[in-house]
């Protein structure tokens, strides 16, 4: 199972274009759309399930408990009900950030904490759920696991295997655009009889087939180095609501010294072109 199913919401997107143009306005020749490409919800019956799984596993799952015991139990109601809300809630965090699409992520665990059947049968209704509604399709611990899983994908020489694919890691990377210069040298320089020899170096597979995403990340000098490194070809705009402001995520990155065309890319042409978003 995928950990987040990717959706996106064009109806939304329309239905409020007007006053997210508005909503942009006082910034030098702003976008004619933004696409924030790591957004959160849920279902109440994944929320339950959740829930559920991990009382009957109180040792399972450490990061997402210490998540939200950190945040403790109001902060914690809060965002379960903005995961939930596909309508007024979150049409005017949308509006207000500027925002003219999301794509829906479902929340962590995902569905693969379950087993076989009550997985697949979660996957679908989320699925057929988001089909009702019209839609297609913290601070270290969460990016050091997934960009280490990111890395060992490249370095088990997964995408000689398979090279089409293409994954979108959020946090600009998780930290792999800074370090991948060390990790090609390493490469290069360390020996391990129990590595698999690559084709190319890793820095190749990263900007051949990874995306990064801003989501809690809409830093300029992170994002201009990532641009550096990747390509504005392969980044692409987020703000990571409702963990995120997203007001603050798009007007900071509205703000950024970026070309027309860098930010043309990030705010939505890479995200129509990855994610086969209809242009407006």
């Amino acid at each position: 199972m995928e950990r987040r199913n990717v959706l996106a919401i064009p109806a939304l997107a329309a239905a409020i274009a007007p006053a997210a143009t508005a909503a942009m306005r006082g910034h030098p020749k702003p976008p004619r759309r933004i696409i924030a490409t790591e957004e959160g919800f849920a279902l109440p019956e994944t929320l339950a399930a959740t829930g559920a799984w991990l009382a009957q596993n109180p040792t399972a799952e450490p990061g997402y408990r210490a998540l939200r015991a950190s945040f403790g139990p109001a902060q914690a109601q809060q965002w379960f009900a903005e995961l939930v809300d596909l309508g007024e809630v979150r049409e005017g965090v949308m509006r207000d950030a500027g925002i003219t699409t999301q794509l829906l992520l479902l929340n962590s665990p995902g569905v693969q904490i379950f087993d076989a059947a009550q997985g697949t049968a979660l996957a679908a209704l989320v699925n057929d759920r988001m089909a009702d509604y019209g839609l297609v399709g913290p601070i270290w611990g969460f990016a050091a696991d997934t960009g280490l899983h990111a890395l060992r994908l490249i370095i088990a020489g997964v995408f000689d295997r398979f090279p089409g694919p293409q994954l979108v890691l959020g946090h600009l990377g998780e930290g792999l655009a800074f370090f991948i210069d060390r990790v090609d040298i390493r490469y290069r320089v360390d020996g391990s009889p129990m590595r698999t020899a690559l084709e190319r170096l890793p820095s190749d597979y990263l900007k051949a087939n990874f995306h990064l995403t801003t989501d809690g990340m809409n830093w300029e000098p992170a994002v201009r180095q990532s641009i550096d490194v990747m390509g504005a070809d392969r980044v692409l705009f987020a703000a990571d609501w409702p963990f995120e402001d997203a007001v603050d995520a798009t007007h900071r990155f509205l703000a950024m010294n970026l070309s027309e065309a860098e930010r043309d890319k990030l705010a939505y042409r890479n995200a129509e072109r990855l994610f086969r978003i209809a242009p407006l």
